[in-house]
């Protein structure tokens, strides 16, 4: 019985020390880069799109049409 009991434990420790990696990942996302717009019928890159941070704000810039 008493092994039976830790087994639920077992699991929930091994699952959040699988995932904890995750969390840092995502931690860190930010639309800051290059990024490319594209087209819904054809699937080809219509722009790039430059966002940078500065002063805590998220300005885009279109680099190429």
């Amino acid at each position: 019985m008493k092994k039976r009991g830790q087994l639920p434990l077992l699991a929930a420790l091994l699952l959040s020390a699988a995932l904890a990696p995750l969390a840092a990942l995502a931690d860190g996302a930010t639309p800051v880069g290059l990024w490319k717009s594209v087209d819904d019928e054809s699937g080809k890159v219509k722009a790039l799109i430059r966002i940078t941070e500065a002063g805590g704000e998220l300005r885009g810039k279109i680099e190429k049409v």
